[in-house]
């Protein structure tokens, strides 16, 4: 029998990132429902907000367990002073190390999932698995200002180097961590989260009409479902609807939705440049720009769009194309690595800067697919999804397992090694590197 694991999910949710919080919640929801299924762990959910953090009812028992994250002191001035005059000679030793160990000790957790170490920090004999998304500031860095590209090179490095193990969500990841730390490179696990969809009843009837006449949207419509960030896009999408326009002297309906906040763009310069755009070819109605609609509303709008439109310039693992997967919704996706990876049978691909080729995929789907629910596909592929879920949380619970029994034999970070199972899968060595290299 496998080794009972205890495992701690640390709430990534934070103002300004919706994807943060779901992806959270999607992870403390699928180990939930590994484990109700019969796997050997527990799950305690460490935020900060407890009252708010909604796990699907299909995921759980009776009983969800929340603890409060760890709060680190500010140093006082002459500690900071102590700290300046010590570190040099190597015997500094921060008060917070030993506070964070006995809170993680007193916590009763073997493994941390989701961990961001601070620059105090030393490991305390409790495993830490990190869990990078994506290292779009590597690729589109222009995006980014001097300082945060500094402040993310660092994130990054810290966690690659100083946690037991990083949980990656795609090879198009796994492929850009292994550049980056060649060091570190028996550390990476694949786990590709699924759609909170998974876990959610949705055998009852609901009311679209409402909801779609409520917010003004036709009952054939495509929908975007992005925050309003500028790698996120929408651009180039509403320069597809502006062809189409001309060309036939009408577009279909494109609804989007996301939140609009971008520490990056204070200003709202991209949100205000689509708005612009959309004047100046006369698409008011055609793209509506609804900004951040409620959970119930969200859902009504994947379940009834003709098709789900993703066309980001980068993503690490895309929680809106998982959305659409898990209810059988067609998909139109921007030609990228991960999307490929992520879709096996996508209705359309596009270059992203393509807007010509981009129309002819909506003018194809607006005259060809038929507007959800299916009730059919829904329920065929939610069991799918749910079963596959199922499945990455179970292969989560083993990485959780052996970064916790290497822990105990006493080792740490890059000093320790974690036991590999399937190498394609749990790691990017042998035949996984040559993969993930493709």
């Amino acid at each position: 029998m496998a080794d009972f694991v205890r495992i701690g999910v640390m709430d990534k949710a934070c103002e300004g990132w919706t994807s943060g919080g779901e992806f959270s919640r999607v992870q403390a929801a699928s180990l939930l429902a590994a484990v109700k299924a019969g796997a050997d762990a527990s799950v305690t959910v460490i935020t900060p907000r407890a009252d708010r953090f909604r796990v699907p009812p299909l995921s759980v028992g009776p009983k969800v367990e929340f603890a409060a994250p760890f709060r680190a002191e500010w140093l006082s001035l002459q500690r900071r002073l102590t700290k300046m005059a010590l570190s040099p000679l190597g015997v500094w030793k921060d008060p917070r190390t030993g506070d964070w160990e006995k809170w993680a000790r007193g916590l009763g957790v073997d493994v941390f999932l989701s961990f961001v170490p601070w620059d105090w920090w030393m490991p305390c004999g409790v495993a830490t698995c990190c869990s990078i998304p994506d290292f779009q500031h590597l690729h589109l860095p222009s995006y980014f200002g001097a300082e945060e590209l500094k402040a993310r090179d660092e994130s990054c490095r810290d966690q690659a180097e100083k946690t037991d193990l990083a949980i990656l969500h795609s090879q198009d990841v796994m492929c850009d961590f292994r550049r980056q730390y060649p060091h570190c490179a028996d550390k990476p696990r694949l786990y590709r989260f699924p759609s909170l969809l998974c876990f959610e009843d949705i055998s009852a009837s609901f009311d679209h009409s409402t909801v779609l006449q409520r917010y003004g949207i036709e009952r054939q419509f495509l929908l975007v479902m992005n925050q309003f960030w500028a790698h996120k896009n929408h651009a180039v999408v509403i320069e597809a609807l502006g062809i189409l326009k001309k060309r036939h002297g009408g577009c279909p309906q494109v609804v989007m939705i996301g939140q609009t906040s971008d520490t990056r763009d204070p200003g709202g310069k991209t949100m205000s440049a689509l708005l612009g755009r959309i004047a100046e070819l006369g698409l008011e109605g055609r793209a509506k720009l609804l900004g951040f609609v409620p959970a119930d509303v969200r859902d009504v709008l994947i379940r009834t769009c003709q098709a789900m439109v993703q066309p980001s310039r980068f993503e690490g693992w895309n929680t809106a194309i998982e959305d659409a997967k898990a209810i059988g919704r067609p998909v139109i996706a921007s030609e990228l690595a991960v999307h490929r990876e992520q879709l096996a049978a996508p209705f359309g691909f596009f270059d992203v800067d393509d807007a010509e080729g981009l129309a002819l995929l909506l003018h194809r789907a607006a005259t060809d697919l038929t507007p959800g629910p299916d009730r059919g596909a829904e329920q065929r592929e939610i069991e799918l999804s749910r079963r596959n879920a199922i499945d990455e949380a179970n292969a989560l619970i083993g990485y959780c397992r052996d970064a916790a029994a290497a822990v105990r034999a006493g080792g740490h970070g890059g000093t320790r090694e974690v036991r590999r199972g399937n190498i394609g899968r749990h790691g990017i060595t042998g035949e996984g590197a040559e993969h993930a290299a493709d």
